[in-house]
């Protein structure tokens, strides 16, 4: 069985499908560019929209209304917290914590603390589970 996602034209490992080519790490938000189908975390592609134009990958032009060039893909982003956990509650300590700081409240504290998002957890194990899973 291949360990290549659907969608996927270059290939790769599971793993390699759910690291962000920015930043190195697991998804976090994860974003698709329609035009060529490279994912990141929503923080590092808008980021690098900041200073490009152009898929930080394949360097394919994304045209003049950036946030037009891309799309959540909240399937991916429940795939890489469904199979790490850990890294889903890490995230929900960090939102946590910098809402805490910037002392959010109301449609502000709900944008940080997503409902969908911490609803999430109801679908994983318990953070002091531990599941082995080897993503090579």
């Amino acid at each position: 069985m291949s360990s290549q996602l659907p969608g996927s034209s270059t290939g790769g490992s599971l793993k390699e499908r759910l690291l962000c080519t920015v930043c190195k790490k697991l998804l976090v938000d994860a974003v698709v560019l329609n035009e060529c189908r490279h994912i990141y975390c929503r923080a590092c592609l808008l980021g690098h929209l900041d200073r490009e134009d152009r898929c930080a990958d394949c360097l394919t032009h994304l045209g003049p209304n950036k946030t037009a060039a891309f799309r959540p893909d909240p399937t991916l982003q429940d795939l890489v917290y469904k199979l790490t956990p850990q890294h889903y509650y890490q995230e929900v300590r960090y939102r946590k914590e910098f809402a805490a700081r910037r002392r959010l409240q109301g449609v502000e504290r709900r944008l940080v603390m997503d409902r969908n998002f911490t609803e999430l957890a109801r679908y994983l194990c318990k953070e002091e589970e531990r599941i082995p899973v080897n993503l090579i």
